[in-house]
């Protein structure tokens, strides 16, 4: 969702964002009344009126310049179940934003009204962990 300039998997990395983030969370929660923004690192999820969430993208990409954050907005989707045909409206977010129809993952886990792209999902998840499981021999390593 940004470039922060930080080198990936370094450990102090995730502090420095976060550092960096925090002065725009108390903006957002202060100037948009969402039902909910929660971050963790640099996957934002912002929940409210299409309006209020153009308006919290709007503060990320105006005053997050001077804290070194720059919206990747390539890598910004907005999602609706239940469309309202408010995601189409002109000028209310950027062309190029992504708009999934009918399904998102968000931080790994499926956000979808299409009950087979969850049980997909899940289903790929648990064979996984099973072929993990068949692996633990090789350990040698009780």
């Amino acid at each position: 969702m940004y470039d922060t300039r930080v080198q990936q998997g370094g450990p102090l990395g995730p502090l420095l964002f976060s550092l960096v983030l925090h002065p725009l969370i108390p903006q957002i929660r202060d100037s948009c009344k969402l039902l909910l923004h929660a971050w963790y690192l640099d996957d934002g999820t912002l929940v409210g009126d299409s309006g209020v969430v153009a308006k919290a993208l709007d503060i990320i990409r105006v005053f997050g310049p001077e804290f070194g954050l720059v919206l990747n907005i390539c890598k910004t989707e907005i999602f609706w179940p239940s469309c309202d045909g408010n995601q189409h409206r002109k000028g209310l977010f950027p062309v190029d934003i992504g708009r999934p129809t009918l399904r998102v993952e968000l931080l790994g886990g499926a956000v979808s009204r299409d009950k087979g792209f969850i049980e997909g999902l899940a289903m790929k998840r648990a064979f996984r962990v099973v072929e993990l499981i068949h692996l633990f021999p090789q350990l040698r390593d009780p």
